[in-house]
């Protein structure tokens, strides 16, 4: 059985990697590539990559966590398909 303040700590990390691509996939669209990239190189991706070695490792297992990854691929590809679209 996992401890409940592992299952929190993953969900958490998870939440803010995911909130976090949202907004730099949003600022990216916007055509500001820099701070998109900037979010996420310093908070994004570390908290996926933290995420990802905690769910291999079975140090946390929550189903809000993978939905939550599921949003963050959504977003990603409304926002293509945004990009696509409108910035030609």
């Amino acid at each position: 059985m996992i401890p409940t303040y592992k299952q929190h700590l993953g969900t958490a990390i998870i939440i803010l990697g995911v909130a976090t691509g949202i907004i730099g996939s949003t600022i990216n669209d916007l055509g500001l590539h820099l701070p998109a990239i900037q979010v996420w190189t310093l908070i994004s991706n570390p908290c996926l990559f933290i995420w990802a070695i905690g769910s291999c490792e079975k140090w946390w297992n929550s189903s809000l966590s993978y939905k939550a990854l599921a949003v963050l691929y959504v977003a990603y590809e409304i926002g293509g398909i945004f990009a696509l679209v409108y910035l030609k």
